[in-house]
């Protein structure tokens, strides 16, 4: 996949991006009053590539008004494997597949709240654990491999939505191509982090962006 020029958008309140719904998601600061405002249709923020091995994990935190919207994608570069969270009527949906075919885990609810809301994906092997603040689902999949992808080929991690190129590109190389139909996701996301399993925790800095670069 192609990396998108980094465009400096704004940081919000604990290190997060902030978006809203007016015609598509829209990232900004966190310290913009909360007035309505135009949206942009093309907003999305890029991390490094996500690579946990056979025992490894990522987390963020997210606070939204809208029930629906693309939180974070992620895949291999176009095989079959992929990690796409979304917001589906104020639940976090998980849509992956790690080798064994695709699957799905749903967890909490009315998470629409306004509030803030802490997602983690944990990868233990042939087990998957989406945890949504205290609430944890788990699926078994039995698969030859239990790696994700690849550190050479995977993409980049994109919290809110895909830059708008990597949509529009014919012949692009997304495992899932029905991701660019999402909703963006509108509201703040903050606190990404990378674990390996060896416990050690990195939190990511955003690398391309398509936000408003208002200062409020």
């Amino acid at each position: 996949m192609e990396e998108q020029e980094a465009e400096g958008g704004d940081r919000a309140e604990g290190g997060g991006l902030r978006g809203r719904r007016g015609g598509g998601g829209r990232l900004h600061s966190a310290s913009a009053p909360d007035s309505p405002r135009p949206g942009s249709p093309t907003s999305f923020a890029q991390f490094s590539r996500w690579v946990p091995g056979t025992n490894g994990s990522l987390e963020f935190e997210f606070s939204t008004r809208e029930p629906d919207g693309l939180l974070l994608y992620t895949d291999d570069g176009g095989s079959y494997e992929f990690f796409e969270l979304k917001l589906v009527e104020g639940a976090v949906r998980l849509h992956y597949n790690t080798g064994g075919g695709a699957r799905l885990l749903t967890a909490g609810r009315g998470l629409h709240d306004g509030a803030w809301h802490r997602v983690r994906v944990t990868r233990r092997l042939e087990q998957t654990h989406l945890t949504v603040d205290d609430e944890i689902e788990t699926r078994v999949v039995k698969s030859l491999n239990h790696e994700f992808g690849n550190p050479d080929t995977n993409s980049f991690v994109y919290l809110g939505g895909l830059p708008l190129l990597l949509t529009r590109q014919v012949g692009n190389r997304l495992t899932l191509p029905v991701v660019t139909l999402e909703p963006r996701f509108a509201g703040q996301l903050r606190g990404l982090t990378y674990t390996r399993g060896n416990g050690l925790a990195r939190s990511q800095n955003m690398i391309a962006s398509q936000v408003s670069h208002s200062l409020y």
